[in-house]
């Protein structure tokens, strides 16, 4: 009865993290679309505007990241997810210094 529940549950983790992801990669690319074509209309705030969807997307897989976590079976996975999680945490506060820096030169 555990094995089937444990299945179950690691289904149920998989599928979801690849939605993360999925939802992710689509919110960054969605954004890298949108700001082309804002380029190419010349419209203001079109870097701001990228920094805010990338980092939206990377919270995304940051938050798939954090439910491997709860799947990892060793401690060789653990230090791989752990390693991807600082990474993706790093990015996004680059991203919001970023995003900081460009606010404070148009004001």
């Amino acid at each position: 009865m555990y094995e089937a529940i444990e299945g179950i549950f690691e289904t149920v983790l998989h599928y979801s993290m690849l939605l993360l992801e999925c939802i992710g990669a689509i919110v960054i690319l969605l954004s890298a679309v949108q700001a082309v074509i804002r380029i190419i209309c010349r419209k203001q705030n079109t870097p701001i505007r990228l920094a805010h969807g990338i980092s939206l997307g990377l919270e995304f897989m940051l938050c798939s990241e954090v439910l491997r976590t709860i799947i990892a079976r060793d401690l060789n996975t653990l230090l791989i997810t752990g390693g991807l999680v600082v990474l993706r945490a790093a990015m996004t506060i680059l991203i919001h210094w970023e995003i900081k820096r460009e606010k404070a030169e148009h004001d």
